[in-house]
């Protein structure tokens, strides 16, 4: 099998491509020869969508033995012996698919010198939940209702990991004049859905897979292609822009060049929608074929 002939007739394939937004298309494709085998060539940018999810249900944690407060002005909780903390096997799958924390606590508080001056969930080692805290003084049986909030407990920018342990907490209200024995603890925790999930998965690498057109040699190239996947952060975020992915493309010398189109290379690059799912590969064109068939190339 022979070479390709490169036909050439003035105008190079290309492909124009973007997010589907108002400044769509961001970036051009375009071949470095004139050649006509570079039309039908398809480039890909694409990013593997977060499949949908239903956070598992949290099991309700009950206080086993009393807890006595620390004296003084500091916040202080119950053990894990005492109360057993919450374990949350899949917070960042529930966070990344739109779904935020309820708090429902009971317990008893009994003066041993002072009353409960505030009352919180705490993530371990990350701090109060928003949302989760109720003011004091607090004395006998209490209830503090649903509650709900935003920020930690409920972002995964926090940094939250799985498993994700949250446990109670409490100040005195009197810092001076003793503490508060916690009796009957119950701590309800449910997820409950409030906004849209995340669309990208997490932790995805940037990858450039080039398949070059027509033979190399006298080997056809199987599902020749410039498939871009784009990276994304533990959040699903995307992290390049139009105008890193035009600068790690052309790096390559793959024969292709990639130009930012309307200024626009500061955009985060995406899948352009009319590319059409799954892979999101639309196909370079506008080079004219002339002079004789070559039936390597199909023309």
């Amino acid at each position: 099998m022979s070479s390709p002939a490169f036909y050439t007739a003035g105008i190079a394939a290309s492909v124009d491509m973007g997010d589907g937004g108002a400044h769509d298309p961001q970036i051009r494709f375009t071949a470095d020869d004139e050649s006509c085998r570079w039309n039908g060539f398809p480039i890909c940018i694409d990013v593997e969508y977060l499949p949908g999810y239903s956070p598992l249900p949290i099991a309700t944690t009950t206080q086993l033995s009393s807890f006595t407060t620390t004296a003084g002005g500091g916040a202080s909780g119950p053990s894990n012996a005492q109360w057993p903390h919450s374990w949350i096997y899949d917070y960042v799958e529930a966070i990344l698919a739109g779904y935020k924390l309820t708090y429902r606590y009971r317990f008893t508080a009994t003066s041993a010198g002072t009353s409960v001056g505030s009352v919180a969930v705490q993530a371990v080692g990350d701090g109060n939940c928003s949302g989760s805290t109720q003011p004091g003084p607090i004395l006998g049986a209490y209830d503090s209702g649903v509650l709900g909030g935003t920020g930690i407990c409920q972002n995964c920018s926090s940094g939250a990991t799985d498993p994700y342990e949250l446990a109670m907490v409490f100040t005195n209200f009197n810092p001076i004049t003793g503490s508060v024995t916690i009796t009957n603890g119950i701590l309800d925790l449910a997820w409950v859905p409030v906004s849209s999930p995340v669309l990208y998965k997490p932790n995805q690498s940037f990858h450039i897979e080039w398949r070059p057109p027509g033979c190399i040699g006298d080997v056809y190239t199987p599902d020749p292609g410039l498939y871009i996947t784009l990276g994304t952060d533990s959040c699903g975020n995307l992290l390049k822009t139009y105008t890193q992915v035009a600068n790690e493309v052309n790096a390559l010398g793959l024969g292709i060049t990639a130009s930012i189109l309307g200024g626009h290379g500061s955009d985060l690059a995406k899948p352009d929608p009319s590319c059409l799912a799954p892979d999101y590969c639309c196909d370079m064109t506008g080079a004219t074929c002339t002079g004789g068939v070559d039936s390597s190339e199909g023309n």
